[in-house]
């Protein structure tokens, strides 16, 4: 900004790990927030660049057809460097004509996108297991899609469920589950005795040739684990429970030192463990969750209780923003589409005065042992002493159930639940022996916003470094307007960080070293006003383009 003229007259916020939230959803947070104000432009043009599918899916959330993803296209050209730019407007067409079933029901296109959005959280999220069956690939998804167009209503509407149209919907996933079973039994008592009851191979066969109605999704695996020991240096990926670390699938903390750890790995493809037949019902329960149904019949029922409130929390995510710090799914697997037939009233009360953990917290909370050198020297024992009250969220060994998966990275992680209120206890006693530096990257912050002198609402900006009685402060911030800023509100107030200079002072860049001698950029806190989940003012824009993805 003080050397690229190009950038003088853009504002710029930047929102880094001291401010709780994934960097997609914090965006789109933005987004919905300055389109739910009555002055704010509907015809504003959002452009999001990132590779990430969940973006796809937070943009349909907003439901405006001005809205634009950029991506690097993959290319073998070392040279050009190429991007293709997707348009929501054309991929909301094509999900509406897909979508739509005459005289079944009242049709509004928003509305059912909305539902299909839910159907992708069914197929596949970042914080629960999908359904057994059901999961993310295009031939499952047109299975949910057509069961959906059979539907009598909408799933979902402004963020909520509809929970008696999602048991009718889910019973009908139920009973084309019970005729993929009894189909796969028909076939395995016909097969030869020397050919595995479930193959990889086989499911992508009838995933490219079969009907979405009666194909074969390939069910979860039974089986009595077997240990594997795995090499010293092995890429291992932690589990956590804490809403924070959503981005688990993209993570990766590279090549860890491990001694004498072995992994169990469950993949015995022994006949009598398939899931199939009469009784793969309680076979679930008995191989997943160590229960026996016929003492515990309402357990079922219980997980899909949780399984709902699952589903409420991730639509209002989406749709809302955070609706609670501390909610996680208590399973590392997820009911069948059956068990949610018994449901009655599933009460769904989110803590909202919930806090996110603070940033060293929360890497305490994901960390396996082997980052423990990047904790606080104190914090470092709590998850390398074997007295350590929190010793039992990080075991040194730990089993991977492949649950009909070939690669171990798609398995289930069976690691403990870690427990927020005992790891915050443990942390009592250390919290004293953090440094000023570790207190201050500790902190919960604010989003910063950065303006050039020559933007014109610099003038306004710069009084909030004033010296006078009615200083504007976290407290008592400036709101901003359309008015003052073009197309943006919000709150702001002096940022007293002493790593942002003031206006004429020379700063030093953080990577070359080198110095700006006489910094033009401005830097204040900034608040986005609180967002009240109103989607009443809707409004529909032009389609535009031809093409979903354009190649540029």
């Amino acid at each position: 900004m003080n050397t690229d003229p190009a950038w003088r007259s853009i504002k710029v916020i930047l929102s880094n790990a001291n401010v709780p939230g994934e960097g997609e959803h914090k965006i789109m947070d933005y987004i919905r927030q300055q389109r739910a104000e009555q002055d704010h432009d509907l015809n504003t043009y959002h452009v999001v660049y990132s590779a990430d599918s969940d973006v796809i899916l937070l943009a349909l959330t907003i439901h405006t057809n001005y809205f634009r993803i950029l991506r690097i296209s993959p290319s073998n050209d070392t040279e050009l460097q190429r991007y293709e730019f997707i348009n929501l407007a054309k991929l909301r067409t094509n999900l509406e004509n897909d979508l739509k079933v005459p005289d079944i029901f009242q049709w509004n296109p928003e509305r059912a996108i909305d539902d299909w959005v839910f159907l992708c959280f069914l197929a596949g999220n970042d914080f629960f297991p999908n359904l057994p069956l059901i999961e993310f690939y295009r031939k499952n998804m047109n299975f949910l899609r057509d069961i959906y167009k059979e539907s009598s209503g909408y799933l979902t509407e402004n963020g909520q469920l509809n929970m008696n149209h999602l048991k009718k919907f889910l019973t009908r996933v139920a009973e084309k589950q019970v005729e993929i079973f009894e189909k796969e039994d028909q076939g395995h008592n016909q097969a030869n005795n020397n050919q595995p009851a479930f193959s990889i191979d086989s499911v992508k066969d009838q995933l490219s040739r079969g009907n979405p109605s009666t194909i074969y999704l390939g069910p979860p695996r039974m089986n009595p684990q077997r240990a594997v020991p795995i090499s010293k240096k092995e890429a291992v990926k932690p589990s956590s429970t804490v809403p924070q670390n959503s981005r688990q699938r993209d993570q990766r903390y590279g090549e860890i030192e491990q001694e004498s750890s072995e992994i169990s790995i469950n993949n015995d493809s022994n006949d009598s463990a398939r899931l199939g037949g009469k009784s793969w019902h309680k076979k679930y329960y008995r191989e997943k969750f160590n229960i026996d149904l016929r003492a515990s019949k309402e357990f079922p029922t219980e997980v899909a209780q949780d399984y709902v409130r699952g589903l409420h929390w991730i639509l209002q995510y989406y749709f809302k923003g955070v609706p609670s710090w501390d909610w996680y799914y208590p399973h590392h697997y997820a009911p069948f589409a059956c068990d949610f037939s018994n449901l009655k009233d599933v009460s769904v009360v989110f803590n909202k005065t919930s806090k996110p953990l603070k940033p060293l917290e929360q890497l305490l909370a994901i960390f396996p042992p082997q980052y423990a050198k990047y904790l606080p020297k104190q914090w470092q024992q709590l998850i390398l002493d074997k007295e350590s009250p929190i010793i039992d969220f990080y075991p040194p060994d730990f089993k991977i159930d492949l649950n009909g998966k070939r690669e171990e990275s798609q398995g289930v992680t069976l690691l403990p639940f870690v427990n927020k209120e005992g790891l915050l206890r443990a942390l009592e006693s250390v919290y004293s022996t953090l440094t000023p530096e570790e207190e201050k990257l500790n902190r919960h912050g604010y989003d910063r916003l950065f303006i050039h002198t020559k933007n014109p609402c610099y003038k306004q900006f710069s009084t909030l470094y004033d010296n006078n009685e009615n200083q504007i402060t976290e407290t008592n911030p400036l709101h901003i307007s359309t008015k003052l800023i073009e197309d943006m509100t919000g709150k702001i107030w002096a940022d007293n960080d002493d790593t942002f200079v003031r206006i004429d002072a020379p700063i030093e860049d953080p990577i070359t070293k080198k110095k700006i001698k006489n910094n033009q950029v401005l830097s204040v806190n900034y608040r986005n006003l609180r967002f009240h989940g109103d989607f009443n003012d809707i409004k529909y824009c032009l389609n535009e383009g031809d093409q979903a993805i354009n190649t540029n």
